[in-house]
């Protein structure tokens, strides 16, 4: 599921209400080594708290942008505001599976 099209410009998070740290969900654990384990370079934003997404993926020559929640999570208000302002796919994955699947889908040849 992806929010938001086309390309920001200007100061879109203007109004976004922010957050000095993010955290962690449960379940990011096993999808960065999910992700790691198929060969894909993973980094985790989800220290930059703000609404930003959690995971920034490379596979295959292609970009991914996750939002990690646990079972039954949902998005927060500044995790919405940051997905529309960014106006891009943001992914939300909740389980390695979930992951494994967009990341094939996607770059399949």
């Amino acid at each position: 599921m992806g929010w938001g099209a086309g390309n920001a410009q200007g100061n879109e998070t203007e109004g976004i209400e922010m957050h000095k740290h993010g955290k962690k969900d449960t379940t990011q654990d096993g999808i960065v080594a999910a992700l790691r384990e198929i060969g894909a370079h993973v980094q985790s934003l989800a220290s930059v708290g703000n609404g930003v997404p959690d995971l920034l993926v490379s596979y295959r020559g292609a970009w991914f942008v996750f939002e990690v929640k646990s079972p039954g999570g949902k998005l927060t208000e500044c995790e919405k505001k940051w997905h529309d302002a960014a106006r891009a796919s943001v992914f939300i994955v909740y389980s390695a599976d979930d992951a494994l699947k967009i990341v094939m889908r996607e770059t399949r040849a």
